[in-house]
């Protein structure tokens, strides 16, 4: 096969720095299209990054150069109409995350998804991180051999911030945006916008690192805590609460087990900083910090999806994940609705 040919639906800021600036690196691929409604965000990232033709209509764009992958990088809550366009063509896509606004969407997207003749990917783009990748293989390695005990405990640090290269880019195609869903109780859509836009990657990576799935359980009053249960009984906690860092990327993931713990601390999104990562074992008292490599996630989720079309391997994070996750925010949001009817209640006494 010759070169691969990769389309790209949406020209913003993610677009360009999380997807084209990668797959540019990548030798036996080639840019060959790019469909914004926004004209002139399309010409610039085209010239910018050596992309060969722009459309309006990313319909056309699909027909007309019938691209060997396609890359969506669009407000998601396009994805309702854009990716059943994409799959029913049976293109390979890379999607952006979340998957959908709605659970009931993801149903839909995955039942497509699982039909399709292409593979099916969503970018949760920390799962290529190298020091996620050595914090997985060691919870494996323990819980395999029990050289340190049960997993006791995970806790995961994430402070909310504004961060530019995770808003809704903008491109509608004329597409009517996917309503928010009917679980979400009116005065909630900003804090279930915030919930799956900014920690859906967060609830991602906990399922991945420890393997199982999760369900939330409790949420404070301030909804700067959340609990979250694991299958096998892991107590699980995201801190949402902020601290006044304003010029820093602060997110941690410490992983607890009875003789032992792992420390995550990653890398603001597409910045040129590593992720760190320190292993302790309790037995020996050994404390290890791997040298990892210095290669950027997003270029090795591109050469991911670009494998995939080449020799049909299985994506790494399948829109059934999107859905997952989806199903955990509806427990989230739907759990702030219940604690806001009862506190009412009690005012109201």
């Amino acid at each position: 096969m010759g070169k691969v040919k990769l389309g790209f639906i949406g020209a913003g800021v993610r677009a360009q720095l999380l997807h084209m600036a990668s797959y540019r690196e990548i030798e036996g691929c080639e840019l060959v299209a790019l469909s914004d409604d926004r004209v002139r965000s399309a010409q610039v990232a085209a010239q910018k990054y050596g992309i060969g033709k722009i459309y309006r209509d990313y319909s056309e764009m699909l027909d007309k150069e019938k691209p060997d992958g396609v890359v969506v990088s669009t407000d998601f809550r396009s994805h309702h109409i854009l990716l059943p366009d994409v799959i029913k063509r049976g293109i390979p896509v890379l999607a952006d995350i979340p998957i959908a606004a709605s659970v009931e969407t993801a149903e839909r997207l995955v039942e497509m998804a699982d039909k399709a003749e292409a593979p099916c990917h969503l970018g949760y783009i920390r799962k290529f991180d190298p020091a996620v990748e050595m914090a997985k293989k060691t919870v494996e390695d323990w819980r395999r051999s029990g050289e340190c005990g049960r997993i006791t405990y995970v806790r995961i640090t994430m402070p909310f911030r504004e961060w530019p290269y995770g808003r809704m880019t903008g491109e509608t195609f004329g597409i009517t945006p996917e309503p928010i869903p009917d679980y979400v109780s009116p005065g909630l859509e900003s804090l279930y916008l915030r919930f799956i836009t900014f920690y859906i990657g967060q609830i991602n990576l906990l399922r991945y690192l420890i393997g199982e799935g999760i369900r939330v359980d409790y949420i404070d009053p301030n909804d700067a805590l959340v609990v979250m249960i694991s299958e096998s009984g892991v107590t699980c906690s995201l801190e949402m609460a902020q601290y006044g860092l304003r010029n820093r990327w602060e997110e941690f993931y410490k992983i607890c087990f009875e003789d032992g713990k792992i420390d995550l601390k990653l890398a603001a999104p597409l910045s040129k900083d590593a992720s760190d990562i320190l292993i302790y074992r309790g037995k020996s008292g050994e404390f290890l910090r791997p040298d990892l490599p210095r290669y950027p996630a997003a270029v090795r989720m591109a050469e991911h999806f670009i494998n995939s079309i080449l020799f049909e391997t299985q994506p790494l994070s399948t829109f059934k994940d999107g859905l997952r996750d989806l199903i955990a925010a509806e427990r989230y949001i739907t759990r702030n609705r219940k604690r806001d009817i009862g506190t009412s209640r009690r005012n109201a006494l």
